[in-house]
């Protein structure tokens, strides 16, 4: 890959190089990578109920990172069967963003966290 190996849409396209459709309509394979994306999400609840239920079975940032990196492989391939890109996806993000996205429009500074939230 390139310099910009890290951009969305390289993302994209180095996951669908791994996507194997076997021939099955578009229909089965959007399906399919619901499925999936179900699945990992799945994965990672299961991963954090441990973690804040289950005493003794704290995660780690690897295991959030490795489940997440799951969940944005059937991101990417779900938005390619639908038609677009991650830039579109980032795109669309940022202007729902720039009005507050239904959650907070009160002035807080974007990319700062609250220190009781990043405690977890």
């Amino acid at each position: 890959m390139d310099d910009n190996q890290y951009a969305p849409d390289n993302i994209q396209r180095q996951a669908l190089k791994t996507w194997y459709s076997d021939g099955s309509s578009l229909r089965e394979q959007r399906i399919h990578a619901l499925l999936g994306l179900a699945g990992e999400t799945g994965e990672l609840v299961d991963l954090m109920k441990k973690h804040f239920y289950k005493p003794g079975r704290e995660t780690t940032q690897d295991k959030v990172k490795d489940e997440l990196s799951d969940v944005l492989y059937y991101v990417a391939v779900l938005s390619h069967l639908w038609g677009f890109t991650f830039e579109d996806m980032t795109a669309h993000l940022a202007v729902k963003l720039a009005g507050g996205h239904g959650w907070r429009n009160d002035g807080h500074q974007p990319g700062a966290l609250d220190e009781q939230n990043s405690a977890d």
